[in-house]
């Protein structure tokens, strides 16, 4: 993994704060598992999911690793959500 920001064409990004502190979460991976409702074999296929892995950037461009080890969960579904959003978004234009 890169440890300074170096965004390419089409990767999702959004600006954030973690702690008060003002940030950029980039998505590393992104899943989305849509709901089946013909199958039984688990509750997660038949209601869908989505996955979203992410890395945290300092306003000067490197990666954060403190600020990622210092999110509470709400920091974290926050920025998972915003990130599906934008990347949502980004896959209709």
């Amino acid at each position: 993994m890169v440890d300074r920001l170096n965004i390419h064409a089409g990767e999702t990004q959004v600006q954030t704060h973690v702690r008060g502190m003002p940030c950029t979460a980039v998505a590393i991976h992104v899943h989305i598992h849509p709901a089946d409702p013909k199958t039984d074999i688990s509750d997660w296929d038949y209601h869908g999911y989505d996955e979203v892995e992410f890395a945290l950037y300092d306003r000067k461009g490197y990666r954060a690793r403190w600020l990622e080890a210092s999110m509470t969960d709400i920091d974290k579904n926050r920025i998972e959500k915003d990130l599906l959003d934008a990347w949502k978004s980004d896959m209709k234009d």
